[in-house]
C-alpha cells in the first residue's frame, strides 16, 4: 500500500472549480493553499484530512460559503478574503 507524506500542497492558479478528490489522499497534509481559484465550495471530505492547519482561500471567485468551511475555520488559520 502506498502511502503518501505530502505536507503542504499549492494549488494556487489554477483555475480549479472544484478541490481535486486526490487531496484527500495526503492525510499529513498540514497546508492547503487554494489562493486563486474559481471554486465554488469546500467539500466535506476535506474534514479527512485531520493534520490541516492551514487553508488557504484568498481571491477564491464564486466561492459559495457555507458547508464544512466554517466549522474549520474556527479551528484552523484561514485565509479567506
Amino acid at each position: 500500500m502506498l502511502k503518501f507524506c505530502l505536507f503542504v500542497a499549492d494549488l494556487s492558479k489554477n483555475r480549479f472549480g472544484e478541490i481535486p478528490d486526490e487531496v484527500t489522499a495526503f492525510y499529513f497534509l498540514e497546508k492547503l493553499l487554494l489562493y486563486h481559484n474559481t471554486i465554488r465550495n469546500v467539500p466535506d471530505t476535506i474534514g479527512m484530512l485531520q493534520s490541516l492547519n492551514y487553508l488557504d482561500l484568498r481571491l477564491v471567485y464564486r466561492f459559495e460559503s457555507g458547508g464544512i468551511v466554517f466549522s474549520i475555520m474556527r479551528e484552523l488559520r484561514c485565509r479567506y478574503v
